[in-house]
Order: C-alpha cells, then sequence, then structure tokens
C-alpha cells in the first residue's frame, strides 16, 4: 500500500508561517505521509530559509513550450520582478498562468482580462489537472488566497481529492474570499469571530473548524520571550511600562482613495508617543516600522527610554513579548500582541483601519482621536485591557492537523 500524500499550495512569506507548522505537525503525526509543497512567489524563499524543499512554476515547465512561456511572459517581466524570487520562477509562473487563461479564453480574451484584472485574471485550472494528476495527492491544503490556491481546491473537487482551506483572518464582509462559489471541504479559522464572519458570507458553517492560526503558534516561543527579558535587564528598563508602535504607511487596497501622504499619520502617532514617554518617567518606547516602510521615517535615537527596533534584526515577537502596550493602526501585529495577552490600543481614526478593524474584532481597545490616547495609555496601565484571545491556545498546527487527519480517514474509509 502506499504512502498517503498530500499536496500544500501557498504563496508569500506571511502565509508560509502559517502553512509550515502544520507541515512539521502533519510529519511528526504520520512519519510515513509524503508531502509535496508548492510554495509560489516569496514563498518559496522564505520556505528554504526553513529548510524546506518546495516546488515551483518553473519545476512544471517542461510540460510547455519554452518559447511560448517566454512570450507571454516577457511584457510581464518588468512590473512583477522581485529580489527575492528566480526570473525563471517568474517566467514560468507568469508564462503558465497566461497560457491557462489563452486555452480558458482565447488569446483576445484573455489579453482584455489580464488588462483589466492583472495576475487577479489569472486562475490555472488546467495546470493545476495535470499537476495534481501527476503528484496524485490524497488531500489538498491551501490558504485563503487567490489563483493557484483557489484553483487547486476547484481542481481538488473535480477529482473527488478532499481539501482543507485555511483562513488566515477574520473575513470580514467585502473580503474577496466571500465572493468564490466553491470552498473547500473543510475550512480551518482563527476564532469564532472569524467563523461567524464566513457563516454570514455564505460559507457553510458545517465545514469550518475554529483552530486558532498557525502562524501565531510561534508568538509562545521561549526564545524570544527571554531574549525579551534580556533586553529590559540590559537597557534597565524593569519595573517600566513599555510601549511598542508597530507603524506602517497609510496604504488603501487598490480602488480606495489613497492618503495624500501616507507617513503623516504614523509619524504624528510616533510624536505623541514619544511625548507621552519623556512626561511619564514610568514607561519607554519601541518604535518598530514595517520592514518594508521603514526608509520612509527618520530614526530619532537621542531619546530616554526609546528603543528603534530594526524589524531586519529583531523578530517583532520578541519586541511583542518586551512590551506591556501595544499601539496598532491596522496591523496583525496586533492581533499577535493580543494574543500574547498583551494590552492592545489601536487608532480607530487611522484611515488604513477598514483593512484591520482591530476593535471591531475583539483585538484592542479603540481610541478614536491623537487626543486620547495619552488617557488610553494611562488607563491600559492602570487596568491592562485583555482581549478574548489573550493566551488561547498555542497548538493551532496541531488542531488544523486533525482536520486533515480527519478528511484523510474519510476519504479511505469512502475509497
Amino acid at each position: 500500500m502506499r504512502a498517503r500524500r498530500a499536496l500544500f499550495v501557498t504563496y508569500g512569506a506571511g502565509h508560509i508561517a502559517m502553512v509550515a507548522p502544520v507541515i512539521r505537525e502533519l510529519q511528526q503525526r504520520e512519519p510515513g505521509i509524503h508531502i509535496d509543497l508548492l510554495a509560489l512567489t516569496t514563498g518559496a524563499h522564505a520556505a528554504r530559509a526553513l529548510a524546506f524543499t518546495p516546488l515551483g512554476y518553473r519545476d512544471f515547465a517542461h510540460w510547455y513550450d519554452a518559447s511560448s512561456l517566454q512570450k507571454h511572459a516577457a511584457p510581464l517581466l518588468a512590473e512583477t520582478r522581485h529580489p527575492l524570487i528566480d526570473e525563471k520562477e517568474t517566467v514560468a509562473y507568469l508564462g503558465i498562468n497566461f497560457e491557462d487563461l489563452h486555452q480558458q479564453l482565447g488569446a483576445q480574451s484573455a489579453a482584455q482580462a489580464y488588462a483589466a484584472k492583472g495576475r487577479w485574471a489569472f486562475m490555472p485550472l488546467n495546470f493545476m489537472r495535470r499537476l495534481l494528476g501527476h503528484l496524485q495527492p490524497d488531500v489538498v491544503v491551501t490558504t485563503n488566497s487567490p489563483r493557484s490556491e483557489e484553483a487547486s481546491i476547484a481542481v481538488a473537487a473535480e477529482m473527488g481529492i478532499p481539501s482543507v482551506c485555511m483562513v488566515d483572518l477574520f473575513s470580514p464582509v467585502g473580503d474577496p474570499f466571500l465572493d468564490r462559489t466553491l470552498y473547500a471541504d473543510a475550512l480551518t479559522t482563527i476564532s469564532d469571530f472569524g467563523k461567524n464572519n464566513l457563516v454570514a458570507g455564505g460559507v457553510p458553517a458545517d465545514r469550518i473548524h475554529v483552530t486558532g492560526s498557525p502562524a501565531f503558534d510561534g508568538i509562545f516561543s521561549e526564545t524570544h520571550r527571554q531574549e525579551s527579558i534580556s533586553d529590559r535587564i540590559q537597557r534597565r528598563w524593569e519595573g517600566l511600562k513599555i510601549i511598542l508602535w508597530p507603524g506602517h504607511l497609510e496604504l488603501l487596497p487598490h480602488g480606495m482613495p489613497q492618503v495624500t501622504d501616507p507617513a503623516e499619520f504614523p509619524k504624528r502617532a510616533e510624536k505623541v508617543l514619544r511625548d507621552y514617554v519623556a512626561e511619564n518617567k514610568n514607561t519607554a518606547l519601541i518604535v518598530r516600522y514595517h520592514p518594508n516602510h521603514v526608509t520612509s521615517f527618520t530614526p530619532d535615537l537621542t531619546q530616554d527610554r526609546v528603543l528603534w527596533s530594526d524589524a531586519a534584526l529583531r523578530h517583532v515577537h520578541r519586541d511583542i513579548h518586551m512590551s506591556d502596550i501595544v499601539i496598532v493602526q491596522a496591523t496583525t501585529v496586533g492581533l499577535e500582541a493580543a494574543i500574547a495577552g498583551k494590552s492592545v490600543i489601536s487608532l480607530d481614526h487611522s484611515p488604513s483601519r477598514v483593512v484591520f478593524p482591530c476593535s471591531q474584532q475583539g483585538i484592542s481597545r479603540g481610541v478614536h482621536s491623537f487626543e486620547e490616547l495619552p488617557l488610553a495609555i494611562s488607563k491600559a496601565i492602570n487596568t491592562p485591557f485583555k482581549s478574548a484571545l489573550a493566551l488561547s491556545s498555542s497548538s493551532a498546527a496541531s488542531h488544523v492537523v486533525k482536520v486533515i487527519e480527519h478528511l484523510l480517514s474519510t476519504a479511505k474509509v469512502s475509497g
């Protein structure tokens, strides 16, 4: 009898962080299982950094005419190049997806679809049919991303292969994921709030499993907790109430009116926080900007009791553990901090709040102006706010694996 086989399909470093713990847990619980990981775009780099050997589109480019792939990809390369992605993978990804679009729509309609939607037009069903036929998985596990992930779920349904979709966050109203007409056999989500949103969006309730997010299991790692304790001692910040400001540019989703100066809001927030720390000697501040945005901000290294945290050098969990209070605009750092048991305050007047409304999701206590922020911090010092997500299970990966195992056992019985 051949070993069970699982295919994971995902993209991006953020989603690899959710997938990797599940793969490791599945390997531990099912030692004989064969796992293929199709890791796309920056996900391949992140997967290799975690000692995985991922597959990519380039591994299957030999199924196609090389000159055709190059012809399809060449006009699109300039706008899609990324320093962490090998150009051969980019050519294969674009070429195969565009060829698939040609096969489905014809050359003219494919060109029009790409012009209107960009990569959102891709739905590589034919490629996935060939891939699943080649790899012969017994279960397909994806994240909730579109394109390759969505296509793999659709083809798995065609072929009678059970599928699991790991939903990363809360699926609020307006999430494109809720526009789908076909969902995986099982979906996992972070909390009851996420489940309720999925049900409201039309996902059958009996398919949804509240497991937590494996991406956040790492927040319970003792390594970063111990580093944070050492940091407090080294800086002589023991006994201080430490505020973390994980700021970012105010960038709104495509199609929404953009902010004139996306750095203005976070700069003003940083000033309010610096002024608060200067006036309150029992506090300290960690300033940490998003790694993709940090060049838009000038570090001030002169103020007492303020640490400028370089996101390229310090893990975000280290800064979260070091802090007592976390101030956010619209970032999953707020969610991670809430899970770690920190008091989270969200700036609900942030333009980007629409992307990730923390207070609405029960992650934070919200304020509606910069003038309210100092009082909210003082209140959090005296009466810490704890989210319902605080210190939730650190074993989301094992819960997701139980869902996968259930599907595998069901498929075995029915097959």
